[in-house]
């Protein structure tokens, strides 16, 4: 707010202010409670809880709009199913229950409940299932606990296995505590010596496509970084060559016609390799196969190089739009505050009344001017982490903490030794 000038003859100066109109009034309150919010709590993480917020409520209107529609539909056509096969059974029951034996009757009323449990989809890893062939059907062997092993330590946990003892559920928190960092560990090294192969290859085919093309590269010290398009590429074709894997291997582990399809080949391949494994599509017979789990691990460095990349251009782009943004509210707010003479600003009432005018005019054109597609796109170039390689690492002085009186006793004491 801008003080108006007072002559020197009217002894004690009092303050007057100028008349805001409605629209400058809004903006005013609404700045400055932005402002109160940017200097307690810190702009930018309200507005990317604002966003996590916003894309979580956009998940869950798509997949409800999606899914809820389909689940009322199939379970309305299983229970017609399933109410039919009672009715025939009771029907059938009721009339050969004079001519069959106790054991017969066992027997059909048990083909009956298999029948319902292929109609819900549920019959394989049933107590039926298991106990048909319990040499193949088990769900516990040594390949699949293999399987679940590195399912634990790479925090893929698709759910389609998990131990059922107490001893067991104990084992998976102390295994995952000791092996999940140690895992985490060696995926890191594996994908930066995977990065720097793959950056090496760019900088070959990069500098040889130049001299194809007459350019040749005077600058030795040149810094040539792997481009986040050929992460994707990469990410692309192992997903890739993980589908036509999974599919054939299926296929081959069973009878004829019994493997997964195409698309599920690509969905479960999808969920593996980002470890969000869901555990609702699995391969039909190769389901707990261990080379599943040791291609979807030797695919973790890859991930690593990948989400490396997209991490350094998007955290660059979120915050170096959230620094402008900040900066912006900043000096404002510095303008705001700073007493203001009038000298050089114009003559008397009317010079400081347009420059507070002219100054509410600037600053919402200052903001839309620095934040354009071009600056956004600046900042996603830069490669640089916005955490200077400190994420995780605080480094906090005891006087940071410490009230103001006990800082002042500290140092008078010091002072006095």
């Amino acid at each position: 707010m801008i003080e108006r000038q007072m002559s020197k003859s009217q002894a004690p100066t009092t303050t007057m202010m100028p008349t805001p109109t409605s629209t400058e009034r809004k903006f005013t309150d609404s700045f400055y409670w932005l402002s109160h919010l940017h200097k307690k709590l810190g702009l930018s993480h309200i507005i990317l809880l604002l966003v996590l917020a916003a894309y979580s409520a956009l998940g869950a209107v798509v997949f409800y709009y999606l899914e809820t529609p389909n689940e009322r539909m199939v379970v309305a056509e299983r229970k017609l199913i399933l109410d039919d096969r009672i009715e025939q059974l009771a029907e059938y029951l009721s009339d050969m229950a004079e001519n069959k034996t106790v054991e017969e009757l066992a027997l059909d009323v048990k083909n009956a409940y298999i029948d319902m449990l292929n109609t819900e989809g549920t019959y394989k890893w049933s107590t039926f299932y298991r106990s048909a062939d319990p040499e193949n059907n088990y769900k516990w062997t040594y390949g699949s606990s293999f399987f679940f092993a590195m399912n634990v330590y790479t925090t893929t946990g698709y759910g389609s296995i998990a131990p059922e003892t107490r001893a067991g559920q104990w084992f998976v928190i102390i295994y995952g505590f000791i092996f999940v960092p140690v895992t985490l560990v060696v995926v890191r090294d594996l994908g930066q010596w995977l990065l720097l192969a793959i950056t090496r290859v760019y900088a070959r085919m990069l500098l040889k496509y130049r001299r194809w093309r007459g350019r040749k590269s005077e600058n030795t010290n040149e810094v040539i970084r792997l481009p986040i398009f050929i992460s994707c590429l990469i990410m692309i074709g192992f997903i890739g060559f993980c589908t036509v894997f999974v599919y054939y291997l299926d296929a081959y582990s069973g009878p004829p016609g019994t493997g997964i399809d195409w698309f599920h080949s690509m969905y479960f391949s999808y969920m593996s390799f980002t470890t969000i494994g869901l555990g609702d599509v699995m391969p039909n017979n190769a389901t707990f196969a261990p080379i599943i789990s040791i291609l979807f691990f030797l695919g973790l460095p890859v991930m690593k190089v990948v989400n490396r990349m997209t991490y350094l251009t998007v955290e660059n782009g979120a915050f170096g739009l959230l620094t402008v943004i900040e900066n912006r509210i900043d000096n404002y707010w510095e303008r705001k505050q700073a007493p203001t003479t009038g000298e050089g600003a114009g003559s008397g009432e009317e010079g400081q009344v347009t420059k507070a005018k002219d100054e509410s005019d600037e600053i919402p054109a200052e903001w839309v001017n620095n934040i354009t597609i071009h600056s956004i796109a600046t900042f996603m170039k830069a490669n640089r982490d916005v955490y200077g390689g400190s994420f995780g690492k605080v480094n906090l002085r005891a006087a940071d903490v410490m009230p103001s009186n006990e800082q002042d006793t500290v140092r008078s004491r010091r002072s006095n030794r």
